[in-house]
């Protein structure tokens, strides 16, 4: 997503996002080259925002997080050769987890050592593609804009499914930004109801 107003940098969740002013630009079927759909430096971090919705529209106290990348690390592949990838926490869990870009999209290397294309790039809007062990992701929009608490970006938007679970979930990547927001919909609440979960970016500090 390419960033459509200037937004501070600050400190929390691990903030999201250095101050781009960003041609417009306009919608496109064809794949993007986006391998900066999530900026990767030691030191980065990104600062967000979590809010519930029941079924009435009533939001329940908002939480922060933070996203940040603690380090980096040489990993071997098959064939003898290393690359750099690095190591972020707060990546949609609560753990550390290797994530790499690459001009195809995000990679990431599972708990079995396996390298997963995470959020695919190389595809056109309305595509579809697997991710183990269950998940279908489909590029809903290469163009989509969205209102964050950092400010207004504008890039791609990827919806995602467990199987034939009844919840989905959007998530919003800004290129040379990273996740500005993602939106978890049908989502079990604690007084056992169904509603919404949103969270959103607040600030960041990109290298």
């Amino acid at each position: 997503m390419q960033r459509t107003a200037t937004n501070c940098c600050g400190i929390w969740f691990g903030a999201l996002a250095l101050i781009v002013l960003a041609a417009c630009s306009t919608a496109t079927d064809e794949p993007q080259d986006s391998n900066e759909i999530i900026p990767l430096a030691e030191g980065n971090y990104w600062i967000y925002e979590t809010t519930t919705i029941d079924k009435e529209g009533n939001s329940g106290n908002p939480s922060l997080d933070t996203m940040r990348v603690v380090g980096a690390r040489e990993v071997a592949s098959k064939d003898g050769d290393s690359t750099t990838w690095f190591e972020v926490y707060g990546f949609m869990v609560k753990d550390t987890i290797l994530l790499k870009t690459r001009p195809d999209g995000l990679w990431m290397i599972d708990k079995l050592g396996r390298e997963v294309h995470y959020y695919r790039t190389d595809i056109k809007r309305g595509e579809t593609y697997e991710r183990p062990p269950a998940f279908n992701i489909m590029l809903q929009d290469t163009n989509s804009t969205v209102n964050t608490g950092a400010g207004k970006f504008t890039g791609l938007e990827y919806m995602e499914r467990f199987g034939n679970a009844p919840s989905a979930t959007t998530y919003y990547f800004a290129p040379g930004v990273g996740l500005v927001e993602w939106v978890a919909t049908n989502v079990m609440m604690t007084n056992g109801s169904e509603g919404s979960v949103r969270t959103t970016l607040m600030e960041s500090n990109l290298h």
